[in-house]
């Protein structure tokens, strides 16, 4: 079977048609492992649905070991891929995590997916200006790469991206600089609900007395009456 890597499908099929719009989102936990649906989409879509007789999910083998559980389904009608599955960013180049603090090197961590953890902070493509000038000339065929990304907590700071109502931040992977970031702090979420629990405990303390007192009330207007 022949080996083709998560994103290597992508840039494939981008390669073929040229006209493809993809949205990968992804959510990462606190413990570093996110999970992600990415869909790829064909814009131009041929007029009877059924431009392709061989399935592009069937020979999808991910040799990445940080990438796993994916699923590949294709939706040959509307002529939609669907990928889902799990990254372990743990230890990663892309993401750091220090004391409820989390930051993401977007493009980082996108070529995190690639390969190894020896090879995934080396450069394999074309040169940044020649990359860009490509880039330019799919997205005049129609061609769009959107990368949504959920950090745990509230996001504090980002660069080259567009945050989101859901908390997410969004990307246009062809305009986004190399240094593209999204910051989060959810040390300062635990802390207000660790604040909100205790104020119910202290609420709940506080009923006995408050009822003593509301019923030492009632029982006064009794007696008078």
């Amino acid at each position: 079977m022949k080996k083709i890597l998560v994103v290597g499908l992508i840039f494939a099929l981008v390669l073929m048609s040229g006209c493809i719009k993809i949205v990968f989102r992804e959510n990462i936990g606190a413990d570093g492992i996110s999970t992600f649906v990415m869909t790829l989409e064909a814009v131009n879509k041929t007029a009877s649905g059924d431009d392709s007789k061989t399935d592009p999910c069937k020979d999808i083998k991910q040799d990445n070991p940080r990438v796993t559980d994916v699923k590949c389904t294709y939706d040959k009608v509307n002529q939609v891929i669907t990928l889902t599955g799990k990254i372990n960013r743990i230890g990663t180049k892309g993401l750091s995590m220090m004391g409820g603090r989390y930051r993401l090197n977007v493009k980082q961590a996108l070529n995190d997916m690639n390969g190894d953890d020896k090879t995934s902070g080396t450069k394999t493509t074309l040169p940044d200006t020649d990359q860009k000038k490509q880039m330019e000339e799919l997205r005049k065929t129609g061609f769009v790469y959107d990368y949504y990304v959920k950090l745990p907590g509230r996001v504090v700071s980002q660069k080259g991206g567009v945050q989101q109502l859901d908390g997410s931040v969004k990307f246009d992977m062809i305009d986004t600089p190399e240094d593209a970031y999204v910051e989060s702090d959810a040390s300062a979420v635990d802390a207000a609900s660790s604040i909100l629990q205790n104020n119910a405990l202290d609420g709940k303390c506080c009923c006995m007395p408050m009822l003593s007192f509301l019923l030492a009330g009632v029982g006064a207007l009794l007696v008078k009456i």
